[in-house]
């Protein structure tokens, strides 16, 4: 009886987690068609264990339609139990696997637009050939990236991070400054004090940390600082936007070194109030506190400390920005 029973259990864990699996990856990528694709199955496989799962728990968990994948409350409530779950499991096998010394699996990595292409991009072959059996798979957005939503391992964000449930780590500073074209000074006039901007147009950024778009921080006295409230034609929400229409005359804007820098070495943008702005950034490696950082974490973020020092954005740059 007992030599029955014990199979029959593995035989239900094992099914679970496959349909766990498939399940979770239908919801996250809305699509059957696209589960299948990403897990190397057969549609009609992933439909006979996603019938198999619902028949096995004895509830719908997906409503389907000719177009959108809805999920019922028991779905739902799959969903949120699940995809943890999973995630503990790959976490462990891949903390199993750095034991002997292998960093594998697949590293899902969040960051900034303009800064993924000018600064991680160019870093990852050397990475990946020191770590050959490691995957990675980066989303470019410049908004706050929820990682547990998300289910990334890590982001890079350029801030001054506000207390929150995820550990950080400091890679490099990213220091900020005001910028314009030569052409817009000079038909706008150079601002000689923060206050003279209101007179500007200042190109305002969406998704400012720290303090509301329309206000640009600087300094007083010792660590005193006060708030300029900015205007302008233009509201953005993406980097590269931001430096094409600095290029093109449009205003003052304020931006991380990294994306301006060429621009600057080639005198096609000006630093403007240099010295007044007191909005100072960093580069930050941020992970999620529930646990150490698997391997594969910590040997990326190891090699882009490594790579950042010092920062090779701000190379040939050290007249115009001083000292740290």
């Amino acid at each position: 009886m007992w030599n029955n029973i014990v199979p029959m259990a593995e035989r239900s864990y094992e099914e679970s987690m496959e349909g766990w699996g498939v399940f979770v990856r239908v919801v996250e990528l809305q699509s059957f068609s696209a589960a299948a694709r990403s897990l190397q199955m057969a549609k009609a496989s992933v439909s006979r264990t996603m019938a198999r799962l619902e028949e096995r728990l004895g509830v719908p968990l997906v409503q389907r339609t000719t177009r959108s994948l809805a999920l019922t409350e028991a779905g739902e409530v799959l969903f949120a139990r699940a995809r943890l779950i999973l995630d503990d499991v790959r976490e462990a096998e891949e903390e199993a696997r750095a034991l002997g010394g292998s960093v594998r699996g697949t590293l899902r990595v969040a960051a900034p637009v303009s800064f993924a292409a000018a600064h991680v991009a160019p870093y990852l072959p050397s990475f990946l050939a020191a770590h050959p059996s490691l995957r990675i798979e980066i989303e470019v957005e410049d908004r706050m990236t929820d990682l547990v939503a998300g289910r990334f391992d890590v982001a890079l964000r350029l801030a001054n991070l506000p207390d929150s449930a995820l550990r950080a780590r400091r890679l490099a500073p990213s220091r900020r400054l005001l910028a314009a074209s030569p052409e817009y000074l000079e038909r706008a006039g150079t601002p000689k004090k923060p206050e003279d901007l209101v007179q500007h147009a200042c190109i305002t950024y969406r998704h400012q940390l720290g303090t509301p778009m329309d206000q640009w921080l600087f300094r007083k006295r010792g660590s005193e600082t006060f708030a300029v409230r900015v205007s302008g034609p233009v509201t953005i929400d993406n980097g590269e936007v931001l430096r094409g229409l600095l290029l093109a005359h449009g205003g003052i804007g304020l931006g991380p070194v990294g994306l301006l820098a060429n621009e600057l070495r080639s005198g096609r943008l000006v630093p403007v109030l240099q010295g007044h702005l007191a909005m100072d950034a960093s580069v930050f490696a941020v992970m999620s506190q529930k646990r150490s950082p698997p391997a594969k974490v910590r040997a990326f973020v190891d090699f882009l400390a490594h790579a950042y020092k010092p920062p090779p954005w701000e190379a040939g740059l050290e007249g115009l920005l001083g000292s740290a």
